[in-house]
């Protein structure tokens, strides 16, 4: 459990630097869009946060996975944290590292819900989300132990983060996507080499 919440805690600072802030900072103009119906200035900015979410979050997420142990050493390599519980942190931290994309673009993703009013869709998503995330932890914690908790908690987020997407298009019909594929693959590319 503790060394559960160590990585959490240590994944969850890329996604409150740069998820959580900019969904906080796009809210006010997200409501005034929805508020006066302008469909395609609502498409540009869905469209630009999201790559900037993901242009700042991809490189993180690589440099997190592969400087996971030496992060994890010197965020809490001290006192009676020793080498072997830092690469067993190490290893929950690089399961967490997959969904970080996803985690990143929940919190603005159920912004957009929240500009139109509607709370119900993504309070539905999340508790889907939650019993993904209970299931496969249930199902593979007996053989993964934490490491699959983690694995859970990670596809769990990417599930989320699908459907929120796809149940945006009710509200943003033009989601701008072959221009949003087009930046995701130069930032993989772009990240990958910087790795």
């Amino acid at each position: 459990v503790t060394i559960f919440h160590f990585a959490n805690n240590i994944q969850y600072v890329p996604i409150g630097i740069v998820g959580i802030s900019f969904a906080i900072a796009a809210f006010p103009q997200l409501c005034e869009l929805a508020n006066g119906n302008h469909a395609k200035k609502m498409s540009n900015l869905v469209s630009q946060t999201t790559r900037t979410i993901l242009f700042l979050i991809v490189p993180l997420s690589v440099t997190f996975l592969l400087l996971r142990a030496q992060i994890v050493r010197v965020v809490l390599g001290a006192g009676e944290f020793g080498w072997n519980e830092t690469i067993i942190t190490a290893d929950v931290l690089a399961f967490f590292v997959i969904s970080l994309f996803a985690q990143a673009l929940i919190p603005f993703l159920v912004r957009i819900f929240f500009a139109y009013k509607n709370t119900l869709l993504p309070t539905l998503v999340a508790l889907l989300s939650a019993i993904v995330n209970i299931g496969l932890a249930i199902l593979w914690s007996p053989d993964y132990g934490v490491v699959g908790i983690a694995m859970a908690f990670s596809l769990a987020s990417i599930v989320q983060c699908a459907l929120l997407w796809f149940m945006v298009r009710m509200y943003v019909k033009d989601m701008d996507e072959l221009r949003l594929l087009r930046t995701v693959v130069i930032i993989i590319g772009a990240a990958l080499v910087s790795g």
